[in-house]
């Protein structure tokens, strides 16, 4: 007998798989969904009903209501104390992170910080409207001050770039913390005695923005809003508002050009001050000479994930630092170093995130002092003004202006004195607001001029003067190079009453003594 052999084409098997694969896979769907259905049907039933359910509820309620409550532990209650471990935290929390970053993060770390940039000062004084501080007060109105006013540039866009950098890829990221927010600054103030030795100066007077800003609003009743920058550049803890000047208006000593322009150089009307904005009435604390924040805080648009600044800032560069010193004295020099505080982005996070534990520890971070400014020299209360030589023969006479500064009243007040050589300048004078002391202690060493010079046109020569200053120094006046401040200052002034003729006054110290004699040879 001839066996059958089995012929298997593999290709027919695959080709039939391939046609007929999704029914194949339907049936056996099909026929699992009917294997559930048989088990099912034949399993126990739950045999209770709904309202089976309902009356085992009420029978459980009747229960809990009847039962004794639990006898009271005789060991707590008042008077005795249970002593308990203190609870480990370490034992219940979990090694290792639950969701991990796709990417590695880093620990947050303390940002770099940036200090101001081209701080510049202005010393100046003025008068300025003092208002009263109640009804029976009688000083308020007109009012003089000396200041000095420091500006600077802060560099806000570069440090809100560090922050991005040191947050954008660390772990537990918060668009609330990691932002850039200053809260003040502190200026330290060094007299200058030797202006060659700066090297060595005596930073002992520390003015912080929270006092400095109570005593202009305590003095001078500083009220922000009128402003000759625009607001953009304008921080509140950072910017002093103006001094109310009543006789002059401020120019570009309050700005920063270029960098932060006069609204009259970008065509925007300057604003007015507003007597509503609140003053703000923060006061430091132990821990922060800052102050905390503030009561009632203006909603300000908030940044976002990657741009620690808010919205309407991310266009400016820089803030402007502005603050006025009013606690200067005449005729001293000083220089100036300052230091910003900014709110610390890792206060209140946990140590675990933290490169360093120690990095919440404070509210505020300080960013190092800036570079000193430049020596600046406050306006003395008396000035000389050379007039007009008389030549002659003999010995020559002269007339100057002595211009006083009367800081009580706020006024400038100027009389003409003779002079000659060897004369101690110690005058007494009267204006319209009193008796004055018009007390320079210089000596006028020599003077020159007055003489006609030859030629069709005849004039006669400027007067000229050398003068020895209070503290040994040299001054050279010229009758021409005065001219702009004698007219300045007499358009503005309080105009003498007394005879501008009268001698010095001879029971001021050194007044009418001749050391024409001691002093050499006259100027050729």
């Amino acid at each position: 007998m001839k066996k059958v052999k089995l012929n298997i084409d593999k290709q027919a098997i695959r080709q039939f798989f391939l046609q007929h694969v999704e029914k194949i896979v339907f049936a056996g769907f099909a026929i699992c969904s009917v294997l559930i259905v048989f088990k099912a049907m034949g399993g126990d039933r739950y045999e209770l009903t709904s309202d089976d359910l309902l009356r085992e509820i009420d029978r459980a309620k009747v229960h809990i209501e009847n039962s004794p409550p639990e006898p009271e532990d005789p060991n707590i209650g008042p008077g005795n104390e249970v002593n308990l471990s203190p609870f480990q935290q370490d034992a219940y929390q979990h090694k290792h992170i639950w969701n991990p970053p796709l990417f590695d993060l880093k620990l947050r770390p303390e940002p770099k910080l940036f200090s101001i940039r081209g701080l510049r000062g202005s010393a100046g004084m003025g008068a300025v409207n003092v208002p009263a501080r109640g009804a029976t007060d009688e000083r308020g109105g007109k009012r003089g001050a000396r200041w000095i006013v420091l500006t600077a540039i802060v560099p806000l866009r570069q440090q809100a770039e560090e922050y991005a950098n040191c947050y954008a890829n660390s772990v537990h990221p918060d668009p609330q913390k990691d932002t850039v927010e200053y809260l003040g600054y502190a200026v330290q103030r060094a007299e200058v005695t030797s202006p060659g030795n700066t090297a060595n100066l005596d930073w002992s007077v520390t003015l912080w923005s929270r006092g400095v800003e109570k005593d202009l609003q305590t003095r001078f009743g500083v009220q922000r809003g009128g402003e000759l920058v625009d607001e953009k550049y304008l921080d509140e803890d950072l910017t002093l508002p103006l001094l109310p000047w009543i006789d002059a208006s401020w120019g570009p000593e309050v700005a920063h050009p270029p960098e932060i322009p006069l609204l009259a150089n970008t065509g925007t009307e300057p604003k007015q001050p507003d007597p509503a904005v609140p003053a703000d009435t923060r006061e430091a604390s132990g821990d922060n000479p800052f102050g905390g924040a503030p009561e009632a805080a203006p909603q300000q648009p908030q940044p976002t994930a990657g741009n620690p600044l808010a919205e309407d800032e991310e266009s400016v560069e820089f803030k402007l630092f502005r603050v006025f010193d009013c606690t200067v004295e005449p005729g001293k020099q000083y220089c100036y170093r300052v230091q910003l505080g900014l709110k610390n982005p890792n206060d209140g996070v946990d140590p675990r995130y933290l490169a360093q534990s120690d990095l919440a520890e404070r509210s505020f971070l300080l960013t190092a002092f800036s570079d000193p400014s430049e020596i600046i020299s406050v306006p003395p209360d008396t000035q000389l003004l050379a007039r007009t030589v008389m030549s002659s023969a003999a010995e020559p006479t002269g007339k100057i202006v002595v211009v006083r500064w009367v800081n009580e009243t706020g006024t400038q007040a100027y009389e003409e004195f003779p002079v000659t050589r060897g004369k101690v300048l110690n005058y007494k004078g009267q204006s319209g607001s009193g008796d004055i002391d018009y007390r320079t202690n210089a000596i006028a060493l020599d003077l020159r001029g007055g003489k006609r010079t030859m030629g069709e046109v005849r004039l006669d020569q400027p007067a000229e003067f050398l003068f020895l200053g209070p503290d040994g120094t040299l001054m050279v006046h010229n009758e021409l190079d005065d001219l702009a401040d004698y007219e300045k200052y007499t358009q503005r002034s309080d105009k003498p009453a007394s005879d501008a003729s009268q001698a010095p006054d001879q029971s001021l110290p050194g007044a009418g003594d001749d050391l024409g004699k001691q002093l050499g040879t006259p100027m050729q």
